[in-house]
C-alpha cells in the first residue's frame, strides 16, 4: 500500500467586524461630533459604519489565506473557540494565523474584585454585545490553533473609554503569554498608541490596503507601522498606529506581510521584496520574447516549407 502525503498546512485568518453596538435603537445617521438631535445615539459605544468597508478591504488584502469571518460577534472568546472546532480548522497544520479585529476598543478600569478575568489596566475588544475579551486572554486562545507564526491588526481604539460586562474566575497563571519563547512569535499591529481614539474613516486597515497596493505587495513586518504612520502623516491625519513584537537575531526579520516569510540571502528583506519583484517582470519579459521568437522562426520555417514545395511543383 502506498503511504498517503502530509496534508499541507494552511495559513488561517480569522476576522471580526464588529459595527453594531447601540443599543438605544437610535436611527441618526450625523457624522457632527457635536450634533444635539433628539434621534442622537447615546450610547458608551456607537456604531461604526466603516467597518463594513474594512472588511471588504482586509479580505482582498488576506486573500491567499483560509479566511473565518464574523460580523457583529456579540462574544468574541466563544467565536473564536467555534472556529477552532469548525471541519475547516480542526486538525489542520497552520503555518500562520492572523487575527483582524474591527471594532471598538478599551482600556479595562475596573477593580479585580468587579471582574475576576481581567486587571485594572488590560487592554480589551469589545463584543457587539458589549462583553470584553483582553489581549491576554486573546493571545492565550490563539496559542491553541498551534499555529507557528502569528500576526494581529487591533483596528480599534486604546482606552478611550471602560466597560465591565463578563463574569468569571481569574487564574494565576497567565498561560502561554507570560512565556518569553511563546511571545517571541506573535506580531501585534494596534491601530493607534495607548490611551487615544482611533478613526472609522481613517482606519488602520484602509491605510493597510493602500500601502500594501490591496494586499498585492508584501511589506517587511518589521516595517509595516512605519509606512502606514508616514502614509498618514503625509495625508495631515492625526493618527499614528503601534507594533508590539519582540526582536532579536533574526526574528520576524524575513517575515513579510500578508505573504509571509520570504527566504534570503542578502539580509534585507524589503530589498529581497523588490529584488523578486524585478526578477519576476525580467522573467516575464523573457518568456514573451522566447514566445514572439519561437512564432517567427514557425512562420520563417514555414515559408520555407512553401518555397521549397513551389519549387518542386514548377520542376515537374
Amino acid at each position: 500500500t502506498m503511504e498517503e502525503s502530509p496534508t499541507p498546512p494552511i495559513n488561517l485568518a480569522l476576522i471580526i467586524l464588529n459595527s453594531k453596538y447601540c443599543k438605544c435603537g437610535s436611527t441618526c445617521n450625523c457624522t457632527d461630533i457635536k450634533c444635539n438631535c433628539d434621534c442622537k445615539c447615546k450610547c458608551e459605544f456607537k456604531n461604526l459604519p466603516g467597518v463594513e468597508r474594512d472588511g471588504q478591504m482586509m479580505k482582498e488584502m488576506l486573500g491567499s489565506y483560509e479566511i473565518k469571518l464574523d460580523v457583529n460577534t456579540e462574544d468574541v472568546k466563544a467565536k473564536l473557540m467555534e472556529f477552532k472546532d469548525s471541519d475547516e480548522v480542526k486538525g489542520k497544520l497552520i503555518e500562520r494565523l492572523h487575527f483582524h479585529f474591527s471594532g471598538h476598543g478599551v482600556i479595562y478600569r475596573g477593580l479585580r474584585e468587579e471582574d475576576e478575568t481581567m486587571d485594572t489596566g488590560d487592554q480589551c475588544l469589545v463584543g457587539a454585545s458589549w462583553k470584553l475579551l483582553s489581549d491576554t486572554a486573546l493571545q492565550n486562545l490563539l496559542w491553541t490553533f498551534s499555529a507557528k507564526k502569528i500576526t494581529i491588526t487591533y483596528d480599534a481604539c486604546r482606552g478611550v473609554a471602560s466597560l465591565s460586562r463578563s463574569k468569571g474566575k481569574r487564574g494565576r497563571n497567565l498561560g502561554p503569554s507570560s512565556l518569553i519563547s511563546e511571545i517571541e512569535n506573535i506580531f501585534w499591529l494596534y491601530a493607534t498608541v495607548a490611551k487615544h481614539e482611533s478613526s472609522d474613516d481613517d482606519s488602520l486597515t484602509k491605510e493597510l490596503y493602500e500601502v500594501t497596493n490591496y494586499g498585492r505587495k508584501s511589506i517587511p513586518i518589521r516595517k509595516l507601522s512605519s509606512l502606514v504612520n508616514e502614509s498618514w502623516k503625509n495625508k495631515n491625519i492625526d493618527q499614528r498606529c503601534k507594533d508590539d513584537m519582540i526582536k532579536g537575531g533574526n526574528n520576524w526579520k524575513h517575515y513579510m506581510w500578508p505573504s509571509g516569510i520570504v527566504q534570503n540571502t542578502r539580509g534585507d528583506a524589503y530589498q529581497d521584496q523588490e529584488y523578486f519583484e524585478q526578477k519576476n517582470s525580467l522573467m516575464k519579459r523573457m518568456e514573451d520574447f522566447e514566445r514572439t521568437m519561437k512564432r517567427r522562426n514557425e512562420i520563417e520555417d514555414d515559408k520555407e516549407v512553401k518555397t521549397k514545395k513551389s519549387k518542386e511543383t514548377k520542376t515537374e
